[in-house]
Parts: structure tokens; sequence; C-alpha cells
């Protein structure tokens, strides 16, 4: 069985086949897996663990690099207080 060049890559820098990845891809209907979008120009990102190798899902751009990041462990707490914060109900122009 002769490999594709995507499905050597994706073996070697990630452990997946390229039918994994295909899966993964419908899982989630061709979204990422966080903001829920549909990427415009290039496919989504394999989002994995620096130093376990653990593959966690598939990401946009802009998740993969801004949201999550390799520092995503470290500042776990503040994307918990984020979303506390997003569904706090407190309308402020109803302060006196």
């Amino acid at each position: 069985m002769k490999l594709t060049r995507r499905d050597t890559y994706l073996r070697k820098k990630y452990g997946i086949t390229e039918a994994t990845f295909n899966k993964m891809l419908l899982l989630h209907f061709k979204k990422c897996w966080i903001c829920n979008t549909v990427p415009k120009k290039s496919v989504l990102n394999v989002d994995h663990d620096h130093k376990t190798g653990q593959v966690r899902g598939l990401l946009c751009f802009f998740c993969n690099k801004y949201m999550i990041g390799r520092r995503r462990k470290e500042h776990a707490h503040l994307f918990d207080k984020a979303a506390e914060y997003l569904r706090n109900t407190l309308d402020w122009r109803t302060i006196k």
C-alpha cells in the first residue's frame, strides 16, 4: 500500500493516519472543535499536547494558535473565568 504525502506526514508528526484525520473531520462536520466554524482557506489543524503527543481534536488556525497555544494548561483557569464572566446576567445599565 502506497501512502500519500499527507498520510506519511500525519503518521510521523501526530501518530494518526489520514483515515483517522478524515473521521475526526466528519465527526464535527468539518468545523473547528472550539469555535464551530468552517475554515475559509485552509484545513483544520491537528491539536495535540506537545509534551505527551495526545491528539485532542481539530482546530482552526485562530483557536489553535491564540485560544489554546502552547501555554493552555498554565492559563486554563482564565478560560474558566472567561466562561463564568460570559454567563453572567448582570446588566450594569440597571444598577443605580
